[in-house]
């Protein structure tokens, strides 16, 4: 089933959509067009719109935000150490041996962000 948005909810989208109009606008009138900002900023939020749909029809799927995230984040680490066992040998040793605390230290950071987000 689809979500919907509630009048709030729709009334936030679109005020912060329409402040960021705003400054680009603004920011428009003040210098030359910069089409490569405008295409890349463009591309940016396709993919923060695409993500946010999977995670949301992930989280769904999972029935626990944090099952989700936890699957995702083991996917993901599967498929960077198949990544760089093929392609940069040597590499997956190295962040075992050497980068395993900074390692631990961003994992848990984006463990911690990502729970204090729901």
């Amino acid at each position: 089933m689809p979500d919907s948005l509630t009048l709030y909810q729709m009334l936030g989208v679109l005020m912060i959509s329409t402040a960021i109009l705003a400054y680009g606008f603004a920011q428009f009138r003040k210098t030359t067009i910069n089409s490569k900002g405008i295409i890349l900023a463009l591309i940016t939020s396709c993919f923060i719109a695409a993500y946010t749909i999977v995670d949301g029809a992930g989280t769904r799927a999972a029935q626990n935000a944090m099952t989700y995230f936890g699957i995702m984040s083991i996917c993901s680490s599967v498929v960077l150490v198949i990544y760089f066992q093929r392609f940069h040998n040597g590499v997956v040793k190295r962040v075992f041996t050497e980068g395993w605390r900074i390692c631990l230290v961003g994992g848990s950071a984006s463990f911690i962000a990502y729970a204090i987000v729901l």
